[in-house]
């Protein structure tokens, strides 16, 4: 699935619909763009990419990214150095609730996405200007209504995740609540110093970049529990 990897890669950096010539270029595959077309069009078949409009490219559907999510299999790995600032950041902070504010800030910078940190009445919410400034509102500006109905309703999700799960990842109509949003929810659980559940996550567009946000998501709620 290298091709569905790179369509998927690609539209996440550039939010355009993606063609043969372009995957040919950026990758070098050591096919004919007439290979990769075809290819493509299996892919089309299977459901994982859908072409917007007639001579435009293609991009990634939900059930493409999901295809993508369940199959990274930890791929992204955050760079040590990343790692230890991030830990030295929250480790350093003197009480819990400025940790999970932290976490917010920090989250929502190193992915470019919105982020939330909460433990009881503690909630933090970080970047959401990321989401706002990204190309797709020019297409779509009624998504911003969208996505404001999942802010409002962002805490009752967090309530109903369901038991076990060290993380959580819906994306577009799996969220229970904006399922027009065209956004993906990454979630973990950790355990807080107060014997607590706390929650820390991001929020961004079906074309977020996964394999970062969800490694980031997982050190960061690793994190909190250390504290």
């Amino acid at each position: 699935m290298a091709i569905l990897d790179a369509i998927i890669e690609t539209y996440i950096e550039l939010a355009e619909p993606v063609g043969s010539k372009l995957l040919t270029q950026r990758f070098g595959f050591p096919l004919s763009s007439a290979t990769i077309r075809n290819e493509m069009a299996d892919l089309e078949r299977m459901g994982f990419i859908c072409q917007p409009y007639t001579s435009a490219g293609r991009v990634p559907t939900e059930s493409g990214y999901r295809f993508y999510v369940n199959n990274l299999l930890d791929r992204y790995e955050v760079a040590l150095r990343e790692q230890n600032a991030i830990k030295k950041k929250l480790l350093s902070m003197q009480r819990f609730e400025r940790a999970l504010e932290t976490a917010a800030q920090t989250l929502a910078e190193r992915t470019d996405c919105a982020a939330i940190a909460a433990s009881g009445e503690n909630i933090y919410f970080s970047g959401m200007s990321n989401i706002f400034r990204q190309p797709d509102f020019y297409r779509s500006p009624l998504q911003a209504l969208r996505i404001a109905e999942i802010f409002d309703n962002l805490l009752h999700l967090i309530n109903e995740l369901p038991d076990g799960e060290e993380i959580n990842i819906y994306i577009g109509d799996e969220n229970p609540i904006g399922k027009d949003a065209n956004c993906s929810f990454i979630v973990s659980r950790f355990q807080t110093p107060f014997n607590t559940e706390g929650f820390v996550g991001v929020l961004g567009l079906t074309r977020m970049p996964y394999e970062k946000s969800i490694s980031l998501v997982k050190l960061v709620s690793e994190y909190l529990e250390e504290m």
